[in-house]
């Protein structure tokens, strides 16, 4: 039982954490701030997260090098701070790392997710994961990757490798995490990054750009909606939607349409639910703080509403073995409530989108959202997995029963987008030291970017398509990021004193978001490992959305040829919540082929 595992927790840290792992060297203490882990996603391990964390900060604290720094006493300070009016910085809160991390349930034991974050700007942050696969075995993986922080983050060096498993009497209690491992040794494909490690490589062929559009863009949906075979483009503002098609190489704007100024656009798709032939464009947003959707038909630019959906945000999403589906989630008008209600379901929608009901609730893990979620058939089982990208931007791999099965190392799906009014409504309220529980701080629920799901190859196996929104750790206010912002168009650059200004601490405010590059990556989920098929360099900006389609173009002997078109949006800047956000953004096109190789042992 988890609750009488506990007390064997405190006794063997206290145990194991006087023991002389390290080789000693005169170097500089380092401060380290341990958050309390996040049991969001535990299940019947809840009652050991605290342990756990107790657990992971006892085993590096003791260590020479390493004094741990109460997390309690540093809620207290950043309030001050805040109210005083200062800079929240590593330097006045006195602590050079943050140590922040979750803990998940799998199908067969735990996976303990941590990342350590320097907070003064010296080095990078860095993951680190490990499983259990039984409760006797999490205190073994916790020694593990206390040792593996130790020796990577704060230069410690093993006077002897250990055999932990024999030690502890255990087999096969934990292992490191596969993702690490196929990360090595990628090859550069053009502006793609390529893996060696399978059978698939990409052949690029053109990238392109749209000219810069004068908007912030939120997101952007790809489709064939004039019924030609041709795709166009459109892109979204919080209020105004571009329509482009692309001729001879080139992009043409075709028009536009604006909603109304109480209008907050939160996501946008392509489907075709009616059979036509022909896309629908499908509009999620907010009106003031009620949800809203509507369905578009758009030719050559030209808008007609076909249907407007007060109450709910709808997500048109593929189900193997069911087809299209038009999935809603209703909308709360409390900020309380992050104006989004509990349950997803399937809507019924007349084919003539004269009228709606409201069909049966989908079974989903607690807390997934309308716009967090797609199934695939990742293992050619002919059974659909169900993928969730979480709030702490992990992408989450569940069997049909909803048992976890797979939680990825690096982060996926970060946004700055969320339900609700826009921040516009907000200004006039501190974003910061004003709420009493600030891990709770915002109550945004934020919309992650999508997740794409294809068979790339053939072989009856779901590829992933997703974004990854590199994070900054420190941000400064928005005033001071504007300044920055226009600094940087002016050709000026940072000096110390501006760099200093960076201020706010990300990990004692997880609900706020900072984002600057990001990458879009195609992974493969294969022997229980997420592996990269692909992953493009890195783009500058943020990313809000993406799109990938098959096209068919004339090759060098005027033949149709089949390609992929890799479509990305993104933001000039880097984007905070909107404050000192880009006025700026551009797709780039990306076409590609895949070219067979022999996959290496």
């Amino acid at each position: 039982m988890p609750r009488l595992f506990l007390p064997l927790f405190v006794a063997l840290a206290v145990l194991f954490s006087s023991l002389p792992l390290w080789a000693e060297e005169e170097v500089a203490v380092s401060k380290v701030l341990f958050l309390p882990l996040d049991g969001t996603n535990a299940g019947k391990y809840s009652p050991l997260v605290n342990g756990i964390g107790s657990m992971l900060a006892s085993q590096l604290a003791s260590k020479d090098r390493i004094i741990a720094v109460d997390y309690n006493l540093k809620q207290q300070e950043i309030k001050a701070l805040t109210v005083a009016g200062k800079s929240v910085t590593g330097q006045n809160l006195d602590i050079d790392y943050v140590v922040r991390g979750s803990v998940y349930a799998l199908e067969n034991g735990i996976s303990l997710q941590v990342k350590v974050v320097p907070i003064n700007g010296t080095g990078s942050k860095q993951n680190f994961s490990e499983k259990a696969a039984e409760e006797k075995d999490i205190f073994s993986a916790v020694d593990l990757m206390a040792t593996k922080i130790g020796t990577d983050v704060f230069g410690y060096q093993e006077q002897a490798k250990r055999d932990v498993s024999a030690a502890m009497g255990m087999a096969g209690f934990a292992t490191s995490h596969p993702e690490r491992e196929y990360k090595k040794g990628l090859l550069s494909g053009g502006s793609l990054y390529g893996s060696n490690q399978l059978s698939t490589t990409v052949a690029i062929k053109n990238i392109r750009r749209t000219p810069k559009l004068p908007m912030e863009m939120v997101g952007m949906a790809v489709g064939d909606f004039n019924g030609d075979g041709q795709d166009d483009m459109v892109y979204a503002s919080r209020q105004k939607l571009l329509f482009y098609t692309q001729k001879a190489q080139r992009f043409t704007q075709l028009g536009e349409y604006t909603l109304s100024t109480r209008s907050k656009i939160n996501a946008i798709s392509a489907a075709d639910y009616d059979g036509d032939g022909r896309d629908e464009l499908y509009i999620s947003s907010n009106f003031g703080a009620k949800a809203r959707s509507e369905i578009l038909s758009i030719t050559a630019g030209t808008v007609q509403p076909l249907m407007t959906i007060d109450g709910w945000y709808l997500q048109p999403i593929e189900k193997p073995g069911s087809g299209l589906l038009l999935l809603g989630q209703r909308g709360s008008t409390k900020r309380a409530d992050s104006y989004l209600l509990p349950g997803v379901y399937q809507l019924d929608v007349a084919k003539d989108f004269s009228s709606f009901q409201k069909g049966e609730e989908i079974s989903l893990p607690k807390g997934t959202t309308l716009f967090s979620f797609a199934w695939a058939d990742l293992t050619a089982n002919g059974k659909a997995e169900l993928l969730v990208l979480d709030r702490r931007e992990r992408l989450l791999i569940y069997d049909g029963d909803n048992q976890l099965l797979h939680v990825s190392l690096d982060n996926y799906g970060g946004s700055t987008n969320f339900f609700g009014i826009g921040l516009g409504k907000l200004t006039d309220q501190p974003l910061i030291g004003q709420n009493e529980d600030l891990d709770n701080f915002g109550n945004w629920n934020y919309i992650p970017t999508r997740i794409i799901t294809t068979d790339i190859d053939g072989d009856g196996r779901s590829e992933i398509i997703v974004g990854s929104n590199r994070r900054e750790e420190f941000v400064s206010s928005g005033r001071e990021k504007e300044k920055k912002r226009k600094a940087k168009k002016e050709g000026k650059t940072d000096n110390e004193e501006a760099k200093g200004m960076v201020n706010a601490i990300f990990d004692f405010f997880p609900n706020m978001r900072s984002y600057e590059g990001g990458t879009v990556a195609c992974l493969s989920y294969t022997d229980g490992a997420l592996r990269d098929v692909w992953r493009t360099k890195a783009i500058s900006g943020y990313i809000p959305d993406y799109s990938y389609r098959i096209a068919t173009v004339k090759d060098e002997m005027g033949q149709d040829k089949e390609v992929v078109h890799l479509s990305i949006a993104k933001n000039i800047d880097s984007t905070f919540l909107g404050f000192g956000s880009s006025d700026e953004s551009q797709a780039i096109v990306y076409e590609f082929s895949y070219k067979e190789q022999t996959e290496k042992p």
